[in-house]
């Protein structure tokens, strides 16, 4: 019920007053008695459901060593994409819950760096950083992180129209699709400006982080 309103209103929309009483629970604190807060509720969410979609990438890696294409652009994508788009089912709301915490920055700092069960996706990522050979890694980074948000965005739409039994494509072809467009991104050349830029950059940030090496070694 929890993952359910988060998904439709908002994590920041949801009180665990609601969430009790939608629950049925006729104690308004039961639900900060078992997980101490919101964030805690939300953490175990997470947790719950994230955990056998990254057994399912695990699973999808470790196919793709054995058939020697760990290294291959598109079977690293649908190693990525696929295990989510099969949670979707109608009436299901847990990629939109995914995509509300993506959207949120403290949600999104937890999911990546806190949660003890995202080893695929790291995985995933840094293979796909190693072998994208001709695009700066922190390009690439750059490009995963805003492909991460579309896709998933499309996917939460895609469970909104399921849910009202309307939607505009097989679940399977948006996959396909999604796979598509997030192999686009990573592939596509770096235009001449985008070029430029980072170069500018390269070369602005280069005494910052210079001085910072020099204040670590001062502080050792």
């Amino acid at each position: 019920m929890a993952e359910r309103l988060f998904a439709r209103r908002g994590l920041g929309a949801v009180s665990l007053r609601e969430v009790s009483a939608a629950s049925g629970q006729r104690n308004t604190s039961a639900v900060q008695y078992h997980f101490g807060s919101k964030q805690g509720l939300i953490e175990a969410i997470l947790r719950r459901r994230i955990e056998p979609v990254n057994e399912r990438r695990l699973a999808r890696l470790a196919d793709l060593e054995r058939a020697g294409q760990a290294q291959d652009l598109r079977a690293l994508v649908e190693a990525m994409v696929y295990p989510l788009t099969e949670s979707l089912k109608p009436g299901s709301c847990y990629v939109r819950f995914v995509a509300q915490t993506l959207a949120d920055p403290v949600q999104s700092q937890i999911m990546s760096f806190r949660l003890g069960v995202q080893d695929a996706m790291d995985q995933i990522n840094t293979r796909i950083v190693a072998q994208s050979r001709g695009l700066p890694a922190s390009l690439c980074v750059q490009r995963l992180f805003f492909a991460a948000r579309l896709w998933v965005q499309a996917l939460a739409e895609h469970e909104r129209e399921l849910e009202n039994g309307q939607p505009s494509m097989p679940t399977a072809a948006l996959a396909a699709e999604l796979v598509d467009l997030v192999v686009g991104m990573i592939s596509a050349p770096v235009s001449p400006p985008v070029e430029r830029s980072v170069r500018r950059w390269t070369r602005a940030a280069a005494p910052t982080r210079k001085g910072r090496a020099r204040r670590r070694r001062t502080a050792a």
